[in-house]
């Protein structure tokens, strides 16, 4: 879209000239027009010649075209690796998702526990009929994904470290309030702070990306 107006700024300039100046100014464009011609003629005769040696087999020509030839995939595979990279945000995000949503419709269950609205056994089978199969979905599309980029690899990691805490806590946490063993409850408790400062970790990634 710029072309057409600087034409049109070159030619007026190019008017507004004398002959003397426009000599001036034409001279090195028609020094690099006879140069650039120069250039061209000399390698479509090189070409030519290329040409004739590959069709003759000559070792040198095959050589030069083999190892050609070599660099253009090696350069085409790395492009079209670097377009088929997965991108593991989606996954993460909806981890994070699945985290805030199950955290808090959690809390309200147990403020209904508390009030004797719901029983033990109620909050069991939301953990074990709610919360866990939604971790274990998202853990298996995680091992699922191929061709992860190596500075998400990391990330990944991070995601799985949560993930088995986390299932782990919940388990746990589902037999203490099964079997109303409050050593195991402690013990669903550190694990929950362990999964959390991994899922921290995590978040802070997704938020700001090193």
């Amino acid at each position: 879209m710029l072309i057409l107006p600087a034409l049109i700024i070159v030619a007026f300039v190019l008017y507004v000239m004398n002959t003397e100046e426009r000599a001036r100014a034409l001279r090195p464009l028609a020094t690099g027009f006879r140069y650039g011609l120069w250039l061209a003629g000399h390698a479509a005769v090189a070409l030519r010649r290329f040409a004739r040696a590959v069709r003759a087999r000559r070792p040198w020509a095959l050589t030069v075209l083999g190892t050609s030839s070599a660099v253009v995939i090696v350069l085409l595979t790395h492009q079209l690796t670097l377009r088929t990279f997965t991108d593991v945000t989606p996954e993460i995000e909806r981890l994070i998702a699945i985290e805030d949503r199950t955290a808090r419709a959690y809390d309200a269950a147990v403020g209904q526990f508390k009030l004797g609205a719901i029983s033990s056994e109620a909050l069991v089978r939301m953990i074990e009929r709610n919360v866990v199969p939604e971790l274990q979905a998202v853990a298996l599309r995680l091992k699922s994904l191929d061709r992860v980029a190596a500075e998400h690899k990391s990330l990944i990691a991070r995601a799985e470290e949560y993930l088995q805490l986390r299932r782990e806590s919940w388990r746990l946490r589902a037999e203490a309030l099964q079997k109303r063993n409050m050593k195991t409850l402690k013990k669903a408790d550190r694990l929950e702070r362990a999964s959390l400062e991994a899922f921290e970790r995590i978040r802070s990634s997704i938020q700001s990306p090193s």
